[in-house]
């Protein structure tokens, strides 16, 4: 894939996650389902060997990290549903985790490009 054409698939797909999880919080199994569902279409197309361990590793430690924020009063979701986090959260991570994970690798070759 072109590498401007990259930047833009993953600068929607971000764009389009942060849409749902925007307009379907209040809704957690919605919020869940759509993001599960745009994971899995992402991954279909665009999959590279490791992502299922990034996607892990995301998920893990985003939501690791949010628990512990908001144990010590950091913020807090309105409307959380385990261990004060909503249940959609873990993949939302998860996903941002892989989505950053390919804007970093487009950026490495258009640099190497230079």
């Amino acid at each position: 894939m072109d590498l401007k054409k990259e930047i833009v698939a993953i600068t929607s797909i971000f764009i389009v996650g942060v849409i749902v999880v925007s307009l379907t919080f209040t809704n957690n199994l919605l919020t869940l389902s759509m993001l599960i569902i745009s994971t899995i279409i992402v991954l279909k197309i665009w999959h590279k060997k490791d992502d299922f361990y990034f996607f892990l590793a995301g998920s893990i430690m985003g939501s690791l990290g949010e628990i512990i924020s908001i144990y010590f009063g950091a913020w807090g979701y309105t409307n959380p549903t385990f261990l004060e986090i909503p249940i959609w959260l873990p993949i939302a991570w998860g996903s941002t985790t892989l989505l950053i994970r390919r804007f970093s690798l487009v950026l490495i070759k258009i640099r190497n490009k230079e």
